[in-house]
């Protein structure tokens, strides 16, 4: 038996029958950029997986055999179940075949097939899925399976627009912003220094008064870190006219060197946000990927209109010093 229709809120036509579904939409785009959205962690991370549950770890080695694994964060800001598998095939520009998974033990699998079909500066994609059982389709599909896939691939043509309009990223003195969604801004920058000592740069007030200062004419008098799930912590910066401005919040999970998730709050009329950090080894450097995630667009271009972006990148320079500082030493 089979059906078709629409997904709901989207341009995504759908198609099931027995334990397939496939999907089909058509992007303003040409097929070599939306390849590279399924075949680059950068722009992975900006539209894969439904509106509110961001891809916050994403690991990929992109070639026949290669593995890919990746773990969406719920509102609630808690990671989820990593999922993930094996690139079976891989033709660039037309076709990417891969398995995947959640990461438990007896936890069924499907096959998912990507065919790109270019005419002219548009590119049909489409998107095919077998599982393991009529009775795991049917399981997915009650699960919201069709709604969350149509909802990534409208981030996915919100990504594309801005790829073909060639304005993905802001870049502030090597400091990448983004913003993939409208409740979401992305930071991102790689430092010359391991984990270890990146993780301590954010997490002790030794050094954390020494970097994260903003524009020039602050200081950070009062630094208090309760470093548990749990624990508080509260920033008081001040500028040279005396006056202070301060900030707090409460830590909800903590990876040792690789992942720390806080709210943080300003208090007055501004609304309460969830900052993500995740470190991730390049070679021996560390590649940063700081998210905030706020109640609602208005909130998040609110606060990107205060000048916040040129003082998060500044304050990354004055990091950047402080590593070196810290090697010579």
């Amino acid at each position: 038996m089979s059906e078709s229709g629409e997904a709901a809120a989207s341009h995504t036509a759908v198609a099931k029958s027995g334990r397939e579904i496939t999907m089909t939409r058509t992007f303003d785009a040409p097929a070599h950029l939306v390849f590279e959205a399924y075949s680059t962690r950068e722009h992975l991370m900006k539209w894969f997986g439904p509106e509110g549950y961001p891809v916050t770890m994403c690991e990929i080695d992109f070639r026949v055999g290669g593995k890919w694994r990746m773990a969406m964060t719920g509102p609630e800001g808690v990671q989820q179940t990593p999922f993930g598998g094996e690139y079976r095939e891989i033709i660039p520009n037309k076709k990417i075949v891969f398995d995947n998974g959640f990461e438990e033990p007896g936890a069924p699998r499907m096959v998912m097939t990507v065919i790109l079909d270019e005419d002219g500066s548009r590119t049909k994609l489409t998107f095919h899925t077998l599982f393991e059982s009529e009775e795991m389709a049917k399981e997915y599909a009650e699960l919201g399976f069709v709604d969350g896939t149509a909802s990534g691939l409208d981030n996915l043509a919100d990504l594309l627009a801005r790829l073909v309009g060639g304005a993905i990223l802001l870049e502030a003195k090597g400091t990448k912003f983004s913003t993939p969604s409208d409740t979401h801004l992305i930071a991102e920058r790689t430092f010359d220094a391991p984990r270890e000592l990146i993780w301590d740069c954010w997490t002790k007030p030794e050094h954390i008064t020494r970097w994260m200062l903003g524009p020039g004419g602050w200081t950070m008098p009062v630094c208090e870190v309760d470093l548990r799930v749990g624990g508080t912590w509260r920033f008081v910066w001040r500028n040279t006219e005396g006056t202070d401005m301060e900030m707090t919040g409460v830590y909800k999970e903590i990876q040792p060197y690789e992942r720390l998730v806080n709210t943080e709050n300003w208090g007055a009329d501004w609304p309460e946000t969830l900052q993500i950090l995740e470190l991730h080894d390049d070679n021996g450097r560390t590649r940063t990927i700081s998210t905030v995630v706020y109640p609602s667009k208005e909130a998040r271009d609110r606060a990107t209109e205060t000048g916040m972006l040129e003082g998060w990148a500044q304050s990354y320079v004055t990091l950047d010093g402080h590593l070196a500082d810290d090697k010579t030493g």
